[in-house]
């Protein structure tokens, strides 16, 4: 069982778009229908991030992660040793694989995360560190980074495993890193190496280069040139308004959010499953469905993260709009086990690994994550 946990495990926290591998359906199917984009929006000193989840598999779920909590990792380092950590804080994370398995989502530090499909990437390799797998990696640093930099300095104690996938990270100083894994060593795009705070499904230099020769090669990079060229738009517009302020106008933090919602307009395609907005300077969270325009709301402060009361979670496809902070349902091990069996198994021509025994194995995950709430 621990192999087909630990492929599991890979598998579930792939980003929606390994599903690339398979044979094309026809003409009509191309990179565009599994493209993720990340951006962000610069903003008085903090930063407003957008995300886009593309994905043919229609359903996913959001969840409040508390703070506090005892986690561990599933796969050893080559002495033995597992991953073991104390949540330092509570998270609101979305995911299609299911519970403890983010693709993208805000910690109450402010630091933000969105995954990306990325053909060329890949895992650091095998040493002393514990490993831990791409969605799971990813609540590790919601649990306990607060900046980008303790993303980065993470990497001396945990070995990152995932195939074909990268992140973008912004915290609220509105420092970014795009961290991908090559050749087996993390590099980070940080600073003068991050000329512009975007990231699609190539490699951040070859989307940059196709960007700046205005020549992109593929979806991707023209996703990434769209949102590239949205976000130094809007930037220059708040710059004049700044200068130059008219009566009557919204608040410069309002039209800070729906200026990142309006950079994932510009680059969401039909399969666009959810696009999440992340506003760390007054730490919240909104989103909105690709069948569902209604944003919806959710503020940190209205949320509770210690253990003392139950996990919440929500259906992204319930019926609700405005500001649903205080009408998110408890945690359902029905609704998380039947959202992660439906995935997995909207997967399981991709990986026939797993396929066998794969109900089997996401039950056994899911309660392994279960004793974290």
């Amino acid at each position: 069982m621990r192999f087909e946990l630990s492929w599991l495990l890979l598998v579930l926290s792939l980003p929606a778009v390994a599903v690339e591998p398979m044979p094309a359906a026809g003409p009509a199917t191309d990179r565009a229908m599994h493209g993720c984009t990340c951006s962000c929006l610069d903003h008085e000193g903090t930063c407003i991030f957008g995300q886009n989840f593309d994905f043919p598999f229609r359903k996913a779920l959001l969840f409040v992660n508390k703070r506090n909590v005892v986690k561990a990792g599933w796969e050893p380092g080559i002495t033995g040793e597992v991953a073991r950590w104390t949540s330092r804080y509570g998270s609101v994370t979305i995911s299609q694989a299911g519970y403890q398995q983010p693709w993208g989502g805000m910690n109450e530090a402010g630091l933000m995360v969105g995954s990306m499909y990325h053909a060329a990437g890949g895992t650091t390799r095998v040493d002393a560190r514990p490993t831990l797998s791409g969605g799971l990696w990813v609540q590790y640093q919601l649990d306990n980074s607060a900046t980008v930099k303790d993303v980065i300095a993470s990497e001396v104690k945990i070995r990152h495993f995932g195939i074909f996938m990268h992140y973008l990270f912004c915290d609220r100083t509105g420092e970014c890193a795009v961290i991908e894994h090559l050749d087996g060593k993390l590099v980070a795009h940080t600073g003068p190496t991050l000329p512009v705070k975007v990231a699609a499904n190539d490699g951040y230099r070859d989307s940059l280069e196709a960007w700046r020769s205005r020549q992109p090669s593929d979806d991707a990079q023209v996703r990434f040139r769209d949102a590239a060229d949205k976000v130094s738009e809007l930037a220059r517009s708040a710059s004049a308004r700044s200068q130059a302020p008219e009566p009557g106008a919204a608040s410069a933090d309002v039209t800070a959010v729906q200026g990142a919602f309006d950079v994932q307009a510009c680059v969401a395609r039909p399969s666009t499953v959810w696009t999440g907005v992340y506003d760390s300077k007054n730490m919240r969270v909104y989103f909105r469905t690709g069948h569902d325009p209604r944003i919806r709301e959710i503020a940190f402060a209205k949320l509770d993260f210690s253990k003392a009361t139950p996990v919440r979670m929500l259906d992204l496809d319930a019926d609700l709009a405005g500001d649903i902070s205080d009408r998110l349902p408890e945690y359902s091990h029905e609704q998380s086990l039947e959202q992660s069996l439906a995935y997995n198994r909207a997967l399981a021509g991709v990986f026939p690994e797993v396929s066998g025994m794969a109900d089997e194995a996401v039950e056994v995950m899911l309660g392994w994550a279960e004793k974290w709430k």
